[in-house]
């Protein structure tokens, strides 16, 4: 296995068959109702899945930093679902527009779509898996294939895993995110961050670049179960609601219980020898 050379065309039927793709699930159409519905879309130009403000400001700038370090980092003074900003979404990690749609960026011959009955909730969209020359009803039967395993995702699981282990040789952890960063034609850890980061710094180092990596491929919420993090990552979520009046689903967050399963009641109820767990009395 190895890295598809442009992350930019890596979620594309046309690259459905790279070496990078270790796991996936296929769909073929439009047409054959076999096809995939998660890049499907309402409306042309678009209106479609949303994305969040806190996922966007993950991206850094192309320089490798993030925006509120980088002097390559411009932002107006609105950006509403009304008046939306893109000054804000130039020189960034190229990933970012690979990922999300954003204010001013071209869908066909047009621009993000802002008004109707499933306008954006955040002034984003999900890009990932899109296909720009599908309309309404053909995104719904796509061909595009669900990535479930893929080998940049296996590169930056071996840096966390050896990063948690303790031990490890630094540059081997590097080098692991620095192939995952090079192919997105970001700066290496070394020319941006340096030699010296101790463990906290390298697993959130980690941790970050595996979030705008592999945004949109079903991994994120499993990661906030294993990090412990789902309640900071809620909380972030429905601030960003409340300070941009968003109408976004609140998210709960039901305290300790979230990292433990329970029993299942059908095995409870079948054997009385068994004791749920406390927190799911």
């Amino acid at each position: 296995y190895e890295l598809h050379p442009d992350y930019t065309t890596l979620f594309t039927e046309a690259a459905e068959s790279s070496s990078e793709i270790i796991f996936g699930v296929r769909f073929e159409g439009p047409g054959l109702q076999e096809g995939s519905s998660f890049g499907g879309h309402w409306d042309t130009p678009l209106e479609a899945m949303n994305g969040t403000l806190d996922l966007a400001r993950e991206f850094y700038c192309i320089d490798g930093l993030p925006t509120n370090l980088s002097p390559l980092y411009e932002e107006s003074s609105v950006n509403t679902v009304e008046s939306p900003d893109p000054l804000r979404y130039q020189n960034r990690d190229p990933r970012l527009k690979a990922t999300l749609f954003t204010p001013g960026m071209q869908w066909g011959n047009n621009t993000s779509n802002y008004g109707g009955a499933a306008a954006s909730l955040s002034t984003l969209y999900v890009m990932k898996y899109f296909n720009p020359a599908l309309n309404w009803s053909t995104s719904w039967d796509a061909g595009q294939d669900f990535y479930v395993i893929r080998y940049a995702e296996v590169l930056l699981s071996l840096a966390e895993a050896l990063v948690e282990k303790g031990g490890y040789n630094y540059s081997e952890v590097a080098s692991l995110v620095n192939a995952v960063r090079e192919r997105a034609k970001m700066p290496t850890v070394e020319a941006v961050e340096g030699n010296g980061l101790n463990q906290e710094q390298l697993r959130n180092l980690i941790r970050r670049e595996r979030r705008v990596e592999t945004a949109f491929e079903g991994l994120r919420l499993f990661d906030l179960y294993r990090w412990e993090e789902l309640e900071s990552a809620a909380e972030r979520i429905n601030q960003e609601a409340a300070d941009n009046n968003f109408s976004y689903e609140y998210r709960n967050f039901r305290g300790q219980m979230e990292y433990v399963w329970p029993i299942p009641l059908a095995e409870v109820n079948a054997n009385k020898q068994l004791e749920q767990h406390e927190l799911w009395k």
